[in-house]
């Protein structure tokens, strides 16, 4: 009879925890979709349209590139030789 507790009781536990995941899921889509709406609202009082290939452009635009074209020659590479040591 105790096991039978012990398993109800895990079973409302584990129950409970995915409701509240799932419940944290729906919120966060539910506000990422009301941004989304208030994003397109105000960029068409604006006159403007959202692009995700745009915004993407415009953000790697404004970052500094870590490696320059041609950055890295066939004289730059060194090639090493390396050997175990007693």
């Amino acid at each position: 009879m105790a096991e039978l507790i012990r398993r109800f009781v895990r079973l409302v536990i584990l129950t409970v925890l995915a409701l509240a995941g799932l419940a944290m899921a729906v919120i966060f889509t539910v506000s990422t979709l009301i941004a989304l709406g208030i994003a397109i609202v105000i960029a068409s009082a604006r006159g403007q349209r959202i692009s995700p290939k745009e915004y993407w452009k415009e953000r790697q635009s404004r970052r500094k590139p870590i490696f320059r074209p041609g950055s890295l020659r066939g004289g730059d590479v060194t090639d090493v030789q390396s050997r175990d040591v007693p």
